[in-house]
């Protein structure tokens, strides 16, 4: 049963903390770096193609979808599920639950279940010579240089 209704089943649960404008010109924000606390994990994800966090969601509980930039993946059958922040970025371990991959599809992606809800893994050339190790049930470790919110939705409390 997934922990979310259908329409959050890809996403993570988490509180919107702070939020600091990167790019902006004549008072238009273009990138932003959203500042969100996950259980005890504070992390800042990436706000940028099209900002979807604002000062509305600060304090709230809100369902995030996140998408992940890897610069590596290794499979990691006895890791235990979760995020957590490096020096350069975040390791993310979890469970394959679907692969959407096509291996030149620039939109190509894979879903891991990391225990505190879904990450979107994109695929680029670093996972794209590996898509063969990447099928649902495998437990494999993303080591993502940023990541990037792609969608948020306050949850009603």
């Amino acid at each position: 049963m997934d922990r979310y209704p259908k329409e959050h089943r890809y996403m993570i649960s988490g509180m919107i903390e702070e939020i600091h404008p990167n790019a902006q010109y004549q008072g238009t924000v273009y990138t932003q770096t959203v500042v969100v606390k996950f259980n005890d994990t504070t992390m800042e994800l990436f706000d940028g193609t099209a900002t979807v966090a604002t000062e509305e969601h600060i304090g709230e509980s809100v369902a995030l979808q996140i998408t992940a930039q890897p610069v590596a993946l290794d499979r990691s059958p006895r890791a235990q599920a979760g995020i957590t922040p490096r020096d350069d970025g975040y390791n993310i371990t979890g469970i394959v639950r679907k692969v959407d991959t096509a291996a030149r599809d620039p939109q190509s992606s894979f879903c891991l279940d990391t225990g505190i809800g879904t990450v979107i893994v994109a695929v680029n050339s670093v996972v794209a010579e590996r898509l063969e190790e990447i099928e649902p049930g495998t437990t494999v470790t993303v080591t993502a240089s940023r990541l990037d919110l792609t969608d948020v939705e306050t949850v009603p409390g």
